[in-house]
This record gives structure tokens, sequence and C-alpha cells, in this order.
């Protein structure tokens, strides 16, 4: 499960509503100066932050 999870945050597999919040986020990055890449690890550092303890739950759960 941990692997799919850490799978999917280096695809597409975001939802479409998260998507547009990533996308201002990106600009404003953009605008203050931060390459591309840097601006797609701080994303997959906070999606990780907000999956990781849901991961660790159902788990402990099961």
């Amino acid at each position: 499960m941990l692997r799919r999870a850490v799978g999917d945050l280096h695809g597409d597999r975001v939802p479409r509503s998260s998507q547009y919040v990533a996308q201002a986020y990106y600009e404003r990055r953009l605008a203050e100066g931060k390459t591309r890449r840097e601006i797609i690890r701080c994303l997959k550092r906070y999606v990780a932050g907000e999956i990781y303890p849901l991961i660790t739950i159902n788990r402990q759960s099961a």
C-alpha cells in the first residue's frame, strides 16, 4: 500500500479538484523565482505529508 501511494505521487493520480490549487501554487512559486523542479518537489512533499498519517492509521487498524 505504501509503495503504491509513493508511486501515485510520481504519477498523475492527483484528483482533478486539487489540480487547480496546484496550478495556482505553481504559478505563484514561479513568480517568486523558483524552478519547476523545486516547485514539483515542494508539492510532492506536501502531498506526502497529507497522505502519510492516513496510511499509518489504516495500517494500524488492519
